[in-house]
């Protein structure tokens, strides 16, 4: 207990770790305020639940083929910017749900917003190691997943409010909002930790960004704890997937669950 106060008031006092908690409070509201709003979306425009259902494997499937690039490119450039960058664009994406209404569309919007997803990953995780002393990263990563599942709880009863009582146009504009103040906030992080890594050593990215993924994969082939860490994490994603595919069209197909309150 008292090692855990002790990380947590030197985590209190670190000012550039608050604002990137703040914006990644931020992002996850919009993040579980998006997957609400295209769901209702898709529901309003083909009144299937089947249809809406693509939207749960829209992140397994950019995850198998970008994740081998989205950590190379989160070595390559500057974390901070970059994550702020991704939520710009995913604040423009969320607005151009309002302007496709069809069905193509925007299952192609969800697929880039997914990727986006997938892309700001390894920078989030970046941040926080350069953040974080070692042995405070452990705390940091809990704070940083305990605001993910209040967000995932408390998110998707608001956004069924909000679209109820303003509809469902007014959700995607709040949630474009929400992007852009996550990556204002991400401003406020210092500049500081982008200059030397923990042995005060200046670093630098690889020269090819391809040896750098043939790098990684030597890496996997040998490592028979990894390998098998990923292998049971995409079986799970892949039930998982099924499974709420499956039950969005019991839910609205069978059941004739309304996407309203």
């Amino acid at each position: 207990m008292l090692f855990a106060g002790s990380c947590l008031t030197k985590i209190k006092n670190n000012n550039s770790f608050f604002s990137f908690l703040i914006s990644q409070a931020i992002s996850c509201f919009g993040d579980a305020f998006h997957f609400i709003a295209i769901t209702a979306l898709l529901i309003r425009l083909t009144g299937s639940g089947a249809s809406a259902s693509f939207i749960v494997i829209c992140t397994p499937i950019s995850s198998l083929f970008l994740s081998p690039f989205a950590g190379s490119l989160g070595d390559r450039l500057n974390e901070k910017y970059f994550l702020a960058f991704l939520n710009l664009v995913k604040s423009f994406v969320i607005l151009a749900f309002l302007l496709s209404y069809n069905v193509p569309a925007t299952y192609m919007l969800m697929l880039v917003l997914a990727s986006l997803d997938t892309i700001s990953n390894p920078p989030e995780k970046k941040i926080i190691t350069k953040l974080l002393s070692s042995r405070d990263i452990m705390t940091g990563n809990s704070l940083l997943t305990g605001i993910v599942g209040f967000t995932f709880i408390i998110g998707p009863m608001v956004c069924g409010i909000i679209i109820e009582l303003w509809g469902l146009e007014t959700i995607f504009m709040i949630i474009s909002l929400l992007y852009f103040l996550s990556a204002a906030v991400l401003l406020f992080i210092s500049d500081r930790m982008h200059t030397f890594n923990k042995t005060g050593t200046q670093t630098g990215p690889p020269d090819n960004i391809f040896d750098d993924i043939r790098s990684g994969m030597r890496y996997f082939k040998h490592r028979t704890p990894v390998k098998k860490i990923i292998f049971i994490s995409t079986i799970t994603s892949l039930l998982i997937a099924s499974m709420n595919a499956a039950f969005y069209s019991f839910a609205f197909d069978i059941l004739k669950v309304s996407n309203t309150l």
